[in-house]
């Protein structure tokens, strides 16, 4: 950070003007870190407000996915509900069905060219943080250090520019529409099992369900392939079955293949 490069630099120079810099940096990110939080607060409130969020228990989206270049379109269904329960499925044509959930404790994917897997470490730790419901009342919680990197300008639009880093992993930068204070575009590095990759998000096409406004449309550029996601349906509070978040077979075999290993390396660890 600034604040350490200058006080590095700052005590070859001076005893006393060390502090007084460290006073001065503390308040300049004191004041970034208030203004990232009113920007915030601000979507929150713009999009429904807390209680609004609050009543909203479980989500159920239908819509189509798209892989633009390749012309390759199919059906998509996401499920979500509180607190950290999703499960979303897919199919293309050509490649099959895809799913990927959480029951809570297990992050798990299924898909015909890698098979049945249990995500780990950093990956999983990025798609937990994605399976938080309702995450946008949370992200005290989820990240712990905000700042507001001031405005930015593209065409006729500013945003503010706002920089959120999680506990563990790299930070995302969101976008908010200075006129609006709707999230409008968000950059950040996924991890996966190819590797880290660049993730640019496009989010539109804003409409209001019961009382919240919730997008519709988001155009996502990964290495440089364009996946658009339109939403036809979102549903609130829906009636789901009572195993919709329970994992597949697959998944099941896996985790008792875990514990089964892990039970041996305890064993051989005690002898």
């Amino acid at each position: 950070m600034m604040k350490k490069r200058m006080c590095v630099v700052l005590a070859m120079f001076a005893g006393m003007s060390v502090t007084q810099s460290l006073a001065g940096d503390e308040k300049a990110d004191t004041k970034s870190k208030r203004e990232a939080a009113k920007v915030l607060d601000r979507y929150i409130e713009v999009t429904g407000g807390k209680s609004a969020y609050e009543a909203v228990r479980n989500r159920v989206m239908k819509g189509t996915m798209e892989l633009v270049e390749m012309s390759i379109k199919g059906p998509m269904t996401s499920y979500a509900s509180a607190p950290n329960l999703s499960y979303t499925e897919m199919e293309l044509m050509g490649m099959g069905k895809m799913r990927r959930g959480s029951d809570g404790k297990v992050i798990w994917d299924i898909n015909p060219m890698r098979g049945a897997r249990i995500m780990k470490g950093e990956e999983a730790e990025f798609a937990e943080r994605e399976t938080i419901f309702n995450a946008e009342l949370q992200w005290r919680k989820i990240y712990p250090t905000v700042e507001n990197l001031g405005e930015e300008k593209e065409g006729e639009t500013s945003y503010y520019k706002i920089k959120l880093t999680p506990k563990s992993g790299p930070a995302m930068t969101h976008f908010y529409n200075v006129d609006t204070g709707l999230l409008d575009k968000m950059k950040f590095t996924a991890a996966t099992q190819m590797g880290d990759i660049p993730v640019e998000v496009f989010i539109e096409d804003y409409r209001k369900i019961g009382d919240l406004l919730i997008s519709h449309k988001t155009t996502q550029k990964v290495a440089g392939q364009t996946m658009r996601i339109t939403m036809e349906s979102i549903e609130l509070n829906a009636k789901l079955a009572p195993d919709r978040f329970a994992l597949p077979d697959e998944i099941k075999a896996l985790v008792s293949k875990d514990a089964s290993s892990k039970s041996k390396a305890a064993e051989k660890s005690s002898e």
